[in-house]
Protein backbone atom coordinates (compact mmCIF):
# COMPACT_ATOMS: atom_id res chain seq x y z
CA UNK A 1 0.00 0.00 0.00
CA UNK A 2 2.70 2.53 0.88
CA UNK A 3 4.42 1.39 -2.35
CA UNK A 4 1.10 1.98 -4.06
CA UNK A 5 1.09 5.43 -2.50
CA UNK A 6 4.72 6.96 -3.47
CA UNK A 7 4.45 6.12 -6.94
CA UNK A 8 1.08 8.09 -7.02
CA UNK A 9 2.62 10.98 -5.49
CA UNK A 10 6.06 10.64 -7.54
CA UNK A 11 3.30 10.20 -10.26
CA UNK A 12 1.27 13.50 -9.51
CA UNK A 13 4.47 15.36 -8.95
CA UNK A 14 6.01 14.77 -11.49
CA UNK A 15 2.92 16.06 -13.69
CA UNK A 16 2.89 19.11 -11.56
CA UNK A 17 6.84 20.03 -12.73
CA UNK A 18 6.37 19.41 -15.90
CA UNK A 19 2.99 21.39 -16.62
CA UNK A 20 4.51 25.03 -16.56
CA UNK A 21 3.84 27.93 -18.19
CA UNK A 22 6.18 28.80 -20.71
CA UNK A 23 6.91 31.96 -22.91
CA UNK A 24 6.58 31.36 -26.59
CA UNK A 25 7.52 34.66 -27.91
CA UNK A 26 7.88 37.98 -27.61
CA UNK A 27 6.39 40.70 -30.16
CA UNK A 28 7.74 44.35 -29.17
CA UNK A 29 4.02 45.55 -30.60
CA UNK A 30 0.56 45.97 -28.91
CA UNK A 31 -0.93 42.73 -30.32
CA UNK A 32 -4.17 40.63 -29.88
CA UNK A 33 -5.18 37.66 -31.81
CA UNK A 34 -7.78 37.29 -34.08
CA UNK A 35 -10.55 34.96 -35.03
CA UNK A 36 -10.51 34.61 -39.37
CA UNK A 37 -13.45 33.00 -40.88
CA UNK A 38 -11.26 32.18 -43.51
CA UNK A 39 -7.46 31.31 -42.12
CA UNK A 40 -8.31 30.79 -38.43
CA UNK A 41 -6.48 31.63 -35.49
CA UNK A 42 -3.41 34.70 -35.97
CA UNK A 43 -1.67 36.77 -34.05
CA UNK A 44 -1.65 40.75 -35.18
CA UNK A 45 0.61 43.69 -34.12
CA UNK A 46 0.61 47.55 -34.08
CA UNK A 47 3.59 48.62 -35.72
CA UNK A 48 3.31 52.64 -34.93
CA UNK A 49 6.43 53.88 -36.66
CA UNK A 50 5.89 52.19 -39.97
CA UNK A 51 2.68 52.83 -40.10
CA UNK A 52 1.80 48.17 -40.35
CA UNK A 53 -0.31 46.25 -39.16
CA UNK A 54 1.61 42.88 -38.85
CA UNK A 55 -0.10 39.17 -39.48
CA UNK A 56 1.70 35.69 -37.45
CA UNK A 57 0.78 32.69 -37.87
CA UNK A 58 0.20 29.95 -34.52
CA UNK A 59 3.98 29.35 -34.76
CA UNK A 60 4.85 33.24 -35.02
CA UNK A 61 5.89 33.14 -38.63
CA UNK A 62 5.01 36.64 -40.04
CA UNK A 63 2.05 36.02 -42.50
CA UNK A 64 0.90 39.13 -43.94
CA UNK A 65 2.06 42.98 -43.65
CA UNK A 66 -0.81 45.19 -44.15
CA UNK A 67 0.70 49.00 -44.84
CA UNK A 68 -1.79 51.57 -43.47
CA UNK A 69 -2.66 54.95 -44.42
CA UNK A 70 -1.71 57.81 -42.14
CA UNK A 71 -1.03 61.15 -43.26
CA UNK A 72 1.83 63.21 -42.45
CA UNK A 73 2.27 64.16 -38.76
CA UNK A 74 -0.03 61.95 -37.35
CA UNK A 75 0.24 58.79 -35.37
CA UNK A 76 -1.26 55.31 -35.67
CA UNK A 77 -3.20 54.89 -32.76
CA UNK A 78 -5.13 51.65 -32.29
CA UNK A 79 -6.21 48.80 -34.88
CA UNK A 80 -8.69 46.41 -34.02
CA UNK A 81 -11.70 43.97 -35.71
CA UNK A 82 -8.67 42.45 -37.62
CA UNK A 83 -11.11 39.63 -39.82
CA UNK A 84 -12.21 38.30 -43.56
CA UNK A 85 -15.77 38.63 -43.43
CA UNK A 86 -17.06 41.21 -41.16
CA UNK A 87 -17.26 44.02 -43.38
CA UNK A 88 -17.76 42.79 -46.66
CA UNK A 89 -17.78 38.99 -48.44
CA UNK A 90 -14.44 38.78 -50.42
CA UNK A 91 -11.42 36.27 -48.47
CA UNK A 92 -9.39 40.14 -48.74
CA UNK A 93 -8.28 40.66 -45.35
CA UNK A 94 -9.98 43.59 -43.44
CA UNK A 95 -8.82 45.80 -40.14
CA UNK A 96 -10.27 48.92 -38.65
CA UNK A 97 -7.75 51.23 -37.53
CA UNK A 98 -7.66 54.86 -35.95
CA UNK A 99 -4.61 57.58 -35.85
CA UNK A 100 -4.09 61.29 -34.30
CA UNK A 101 -2.94 64.63 -34.87
CA UNK A 102 -2.30 66.72 -31.69
CA UNK A 103 -3.08 70.47 -32.15
CA UNK A 104 -0.43 71.88 -30.08
CA UNK A 105 -2.20 75.61 -30.22
CA UNK A 106 -5.64 74.41 -29.25
CA UNK A 107 -3.75 71.59 -27.59
CA UNK A 108 -6.54 69.08 -28.42
CA UNK A 109 -6.22 65.89 -30.51
CA UNK A 110 -8.30 65.47 -33.39
CA UNK A 111 -9.00 61.68 -34.46
CA UNK A 112 -9.94 59.13 -37.75
CA UNK A 113 -10.83 55.70 -38.12
CA UNK A 114 -10.44 54.02 -41.45
CA UNK A 115 -11.41 50.58 -42.39
CA UNK A 116 -9.45 48.86 -45.36
CA UNK A 117 -8.32 45.26 -46.87
CA UNK A 118 -5.12 44.35 -47.35
CA UNK A 119 -4.55 45.70 -50.56
CA UNK A 120 -5.07 49.44 -48.98
CA UNK A 121 -8.80 49.95 -50.64
CA UNK A 122 -10.63 51.78 -48.54
CA UNK A 123 -14.10 50.47 -47.08
CA UNK A 124 -14.97 53.76 -44.63
CA UNK A 125 -13.32 56.55 -43.57
CA UNK A 126 -14.69 58.42 -40.73
CA UNK A 127 -13.23 62.05 -39.55
CA UNK A 128 -13.45 62.43 -35.63
CA UNK A 129 -13.87 58.89 -34.72
CA UNK A 130 -11.66 57.57 -32.02
CA UNK A 131 -13.49 55.05 -30.80
CA UNK A 132 -16.16 52.53 -31.95
CA UNK A 133 -17.84 48.61 -31.21
CA UNK A 134 -19.91 46.36 -33.08
CA UNK A 135 -23.22 45.16 -31.21
CA UNK A 136 -25.20 42.16 -32.24
CA UNK A 137 -28.95 42.56 -32.22
CA UNK A 138 -31.67 39.40 -31.89
CA UNK A 139 -32.03 39.06 -35.02
CA UNK A 140 -28.83 38.14 -35.81
CA UNK A 141 -27.99 41.84 -37.68
CA UNK A 142 -24.27 43.27 -36.64
CA UNK A 143 -24.25 47.03 -36.46
CA UNK A 144 -20.96 49.25 -36.08
CA UNK A 145 -21.10 52.40 -33.94
CA UNK A 146 -18.86 54.70 -34.21
CA UNK A 147 -18.25 57.88 -31.82
CA UNK A 148 -17.36 60.87 -33.30
CA UNK A 149 -15.47 63.81 -31.08
CA UNK A 150 -15.47 67.23 -31.19
CA UNK A 151 -12.49 68.55 -28.62
CA UNK A 152 -11.60 71.95 -30.38
CA UNK A 153 -14.79 73.27 -28.66
CA UNK A 154 -16.23 73.36 -25.18
CA UNK A 155 -17.85 71.76 -24.19
CA UNK A 156 -16.88 68.73 -26.82
CA UNK A 157 -19.50 67.10 -28.78
CA UNK A 158 -20.43 63.81 -29.32
CA UNK A 159 -21.85 61.93 -32.32
CA UNK A 160 -22.72 58.42 -32.73
CA UNK A 161 -22.52 56.71 -36.61
CA UNK A 162 -24.29 53.41 -36.69
CA UNK A 163 -23.38 51.44 -39.37
CA UNK A 164 -24.89 48.15 -40.84
CA UNK A 165 -22.18 45.46 -41.67
CA UNK A 166 -22.89 41.97 -43.60
CA UNK A 167 -20.53 39.57 -40.91
CA UNK A 168 -20.63 38.36 -38.00
CA UNK A 169 -18.74 38.60 -34.77
CA UNK A 170 -16.82 36.19 -33.91
CA UNK A 171 -17.12 34.66 -30.12
CA UNK A 172 -13.77 35.77 -28.78
CA UNK A 173 -14.33 39.39 -29.90
CA UNK A 174 -18.22 39.24 -28.27
CA UNK A 175 -16.82 37.97 -24.59
CA UNK A 176 -13.86 40.74 -24.91
CA UNK A 177 -16.85 43.15 -25.55
CA UNK A 178 -19.45 41.82 -22.99
CA UNK A 179 -19.22 44.11 -19.65
CA UNK A 180 -18.51 47.25 -22.32
CA UNK A 181 -17.10 50.70 -21.69
CA UNK A 182 -16.47 53.81 -22.98
CA UNK A 183 -12.88 55.12 -24.20
CA UNK A 184 -10.68 57.69 -21.81
CA UNK A 185 -10.37 61.09 -22.88
CA UNK A 186 -8.64 63.20 -24.15
CA UNK A 187 -6.46 59.59 -24.98
CA UNK A 188 -3.36 60.78 -25.54
CA UNK A 189 -3.56 63.10 -23.00
CA UNK A 190 -1.55 66.45 -21.99
CA UNK A 191 -3.34 67.51 -19.30
CA UNK A 192 -5.91 66.07 -16.70
CA UNK A 193 -7.44 62.50 -18.37
CA UNK A 194 -11.22 61.43 -17.34
CA UNK A 195 -12.17 57.53 -17.36
CA UNK A 196 -15.68 56.92 -17.76
CA UNK A 197 -16.88 54.00 -15.27
CA UNK A 198 -19.42 51.30 -15.40
CA UNK A 199 -19.56 50.47 -11.84
CA UNK A 200 -21.36 46.76 -9.76
CA UNK A 201 -24.24 48.55 -8.08
CA UNK A 202 -24.15 45.38 -5.91
CA UNK A 203 -20.42 45.69 -5.04
CA UNK A 204 -18.43 48.25 -2.89
CA UNK A 205 -15.30 47.42 -4.28
CA UNK A 206 -14.93 48.96 -7.53
CA UNK A 207 -11.19 50.20 -8.88
CA UNK A 208 -9.32 51.68 -11.91
CA UNK A 209 -5.69 49.90 -11.88
CA UNK A 210 -3.49 51.82 -13.60
CA UNK A 211 -0.40 49.64 -14.78
CA UNK A 212 2.84 49.99 -17.06
CA UNK A 213 3.42 48.45 -20.48
CA UNK A 214 5.28 45.67 -18.29
CA UNK A 215 2.02 44.85 -16.04
CA UNK A 216 3.03 46.27 -13.22
CA UNK A 217 0.32 48.11 -10.65
CA UNK A 218 1.40 51.47 -10.35
CA UNK A 219 -2.17 52.90 -8.92
CA UNK A 220 -5.48 52.09 -7.78
CA UNK A 221 -8.06 54.43 -8.29
CA UNK A 222 -11.67 53.76 -5.89
CA UNK A 223 -14.84 54.00 -7.62
CA UNK A 224 -17.65 55.47 -5.85
CA UNK A 225 -21.20 53.45 -6.23
CA UNK A 226 -23.13 55.52 -9.17
CA UNK A 227 -19.68 57.11 -10.30
CA UNK A 228 -19.63 57.96 -13.45
CA UNK A 229 -16.11 58.54 -14.43
CA UNK A 230 -12.80 59.29 -12.68
CA UNK A 231 -9.82 61.84 -13.24
CA UNK A 232 -6.16 61.39 -13.35
CA UNK A 233 -4.28 64.58 -12.30
CA UNK A 234 -1.75 65.31 -15.50
CA UNK A 235 1.13 65.37 -12.98
CA UNK A 236 0.58 61.79 -11.25
CA UNK A 237 2.02 60.02 -14.09
CA UNK A 238 4.67 60.48 -16.29
CA UNK A 239 4.64 60.61 -20.45
CA UNK A 240 3.87 57.35 -21.37
CA UNK A 241 2.08 54.42 -22.49
CA UNK A 242 -0.23 52.67 -19.56
CA UNK A 243 -2.68 50.02 -19.01
CA UNK A 244 -5.86 51.13 -17.61
CA UNK A 245 -7.84 48.11 -16.16
CA UNK A 246 -11.86 48.23 -14.72
CA UNK A 247 -11.82 45.88 -11.66
CA UNK A 248 -15.03 45.02 -9.42
CA UNK A 249 -14.66 42.54 -6.59
CA UNK A 250 -11.12 41.70 -8.05
CA UNK A 251 -12.39 40.63 -11.46
CA UNK A 252 -11.21 42.32 -14.30
CA UNK A 253 -13.88 43.89 -16.42
CA UNK A 254 -12.52 45.66 -18.73
CA UNK A 255 -8.92 47.27 -19.69
CA UNK A 256 -7.83 50.04 -22.30
CA UNK A 257 -4.54 51.48 -23.60
CA UNK A 258 -3.87 55.26 -21.67
CA UNK A 259 -1.33 57.39 -23.70
CA UNK A 260 0.41 60.17 -21.42
CA UNK A 261 2.17 63.12 -23.63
Amino acid sequence: MKKNLLILFTFLASGILTAQVNLENIYYYSGAVAEMEVYGSRYYAMDVVNEQCKIYDENHNLWKTINLYVPDGQYLYDIQYVSTHLFNTDDLVEVIYTYYLYDESGEYYTYETRIVNENGTELLKVPGASYFYISQFQNNDYKLLIYVWDYSVYPYTVETHVYDIPGTLSTSYQETQASGFMPAYPNPASNDIHIPVITNNDSENNEIHILNIQGSLLKKIRVERGAKEVSIKRGSLSAGTYICRQMSDGEHTATQKLIIK
